[in-house]
């Protein structure tokens, strides 16, 4: 029907009629006293769905009751010159269509739907539950439902249900139970990141949902309102959660993803605790790395020790990255050595200086000095290199020897150009010159130092125990001229003079 077509009705009389056909379940006697509505009548009727009306009679105008086996029509229409006798219990009058001033805000946005063919909405909302109610009692409660819910926004699911009961619907298992399932088929956008509240009916027993809705239902809370889990959680390691939503929850946890650990814990650390002592993925969450050190020791101490070595790499780049804590002894204590190479890899070396704190990894690097030792020549700030080599033992053969001929040489050189050779170095690179020929071209220069400090007798007690045993043995008498040694050790490697 077009618009122009739809005019020549009336709209008080199209109202009238929507408002006395969905009245009452009794049978309906209108008294239309002077007023006609039949084409309005068939109008609305014409717009009802077919099973509806199967069992629907009507007369426009009677002069007494009308009855199909002994039963009364449905509608009937009726004037002041009508004879028969009315048994008010059995019957439902209407009031005459000039006393009614204003119509309820169903009636009207039902009227707006049948002018604007669009009554195919309210039929799709109503078969969403599965059926088109085939009594007028229903049809019209879940009319009034859906033009209430459409009128109000920012519905809530508990207002939702209320409003259902205000207009008679039988609000049985079944009814809270096909309304969360259509919420969460996403059916019923009006509640779109309101799943918490489907979390607050679980809990209160309201409903009950199978595992494949279950499922749905904690991703969809993660991903439309993970910060409403936080509460959830609050209750759930408060132990104030019924047994079926703590293993709802549980699910749910295993469920998160890094990225979602900050809003749905708000890093309350003993919500995280409990989440990363569950799904150690979360250990992989950026914010966990830019709290303190305490908080991350206990996190870390909730998680798997045995974390795949996939996993275990992930996180040692998401710390490198983020990290500004000392919290290198800490993973060594609860991974192990399999982290060192795992942290190589994500330094990158020739940035280490640039963009991490050096002092915050040193007791980690240094738990294997051999492939420190390995890497120390590709540091481009010379000043780190001599800090870390002033920490390694370098009198250990296989320290000395992780390093090639050119290696040292180059590493050497590189000091060299950084400035003088500290005397603390100088006894760093003595096993180079003593037990290697890798720098015989430069060893006056790095035993000079060691030579001055010896005869200056200012070389203190962990120097020399290390040194000594480099040097050769003298005579007993001679025992106390440490100086001697360096020279018979410098005449051994065919250099008689110190500079």
């Amino acid at each position: 029907m077009g618009e122009d077509a739809f005019t020549q009705y009336d709209s008080k009389k199209i109202q009238y009629v929507i408002y006395t056909l969905f009245s009452s379940t009794k049978p309906r006697h209108v008294r239309a006293f002077q007023t006609c509505l039949d084409d309005e009548l068939l109008l609305v009727l014409k717009s009802l769905p077919d099973i509806l009306i199967q069992r629907f009679s009507f007369c426009t105008m009677s002069y007494d009751t009308r009855r199909i086996k002994n039963e009364e029509f449905s509608y009937q229409i009726t004037d002041k010159s009508n004879r028969y006798k009315i048994e008010k219990e059995e019957i439902h009058i209407c009031e005459d269509i000039s006393m009614i001033k204003n119509y309820p805000l169903w009636v009207n946005e039902y009227y707006k739907y049948i002018q604007n063919h669009c009554l195919y909405k309210l039929h799709d909302f109503m078969q969403q539950y599965e059926t088109i109610y085939s009594e007028f009692s229903g049809y019209s409660a879940m009319a009034r439902l859906y033009f209430a819910v459409a009128n109000t926004e920012n519905i809530s699911l508990e207002e939702y249900f209320k409003y259902a009961d205000a207009v008679k619907i039988k609000c049985d298992d079944y009814f809270y139970k096909r309304t969360v399932e259509l919420i969460l088929d996403g059916q019923l956008e009006m509640f779109n990141g309101k799943e918490y509240e489907i979390w607050d009916m679980l809990e209160r027993k309201k409903i009950k949902l199978k595992a494949a809705y279950q499922k749905i239902l904690s991703e969809k809370t993660i991903k439309n309102s993970p910060e409403k889990i936080y509460m959830i959680l609050k209750k759930y390691i408060e132990g104030e959660l019924s047994i079926s939503t703590q293993k709802m929850v549980e699910k749910m946890i295993m469920a998160l993803k890094p990225e979602n650990l900050g809003q749905v814990s708000k890093m309350d650390e003993n919500i995280c605790v409990v989440l990363v002592s569950q799904n150690s993925n979360l250990l992989l969450a950026e914010e966990i790395w830019k709290e303190k050190i305490k908080f991350q020791q206990r996190i870390l101490s909730a998680g798997r020790r045995d974390l795949p070595d996939k996993m275990l790499r992930c996180l040692i780049r998401k710390i490198v990255k983020y990290d500004k804590e000392p919290i290198s002894e800490t993973l060594y204590t609860i991974y192990g050595e399999k982290i060192i190479p795992y942290v190589y890899e994500e330094l990158h070396l020739e940035a280490f200086d640039k963009n991490i704190n050096i002092d915050h990894w040193m007791m980690l690097l240094l738990k294997d000095q051999k492939k420190l030792m390995e890497n120390l020549v590709c540091f481009s700030d010379m000043g780190l290199v001599q800090r870390i080599l002033l920490l390694i033992d370098t009198y250990q053969d296989q320290n000395l020897y992780a390093l090639d001929r050119e290696n040292w040489r180059k590493l050497y050189k590189k000091i060299k150009e950084h400035g003088d050779l500290s005397k603390e170095l100088a006894v760093q690179f003595l096993p180079v010159t003593l037990k290697t020929n890798y720098l015989d071209d430069e060893l006056k220069q790095i035993i000079s130092p060691v030579y001055e400090m010896l005869k200056n007798n200012t070389i203190d007690f962990e120097q020399w125990n290390k040194i000594q045993v480099l040097l050769p043995e003298v005579e007993a008498y001679q025992s106390w001229d440490r100086c001697l040694r360096v020279r018979i050790a410098l005449k051994n490697k065919g250099c008689s003079e110190i500079v």
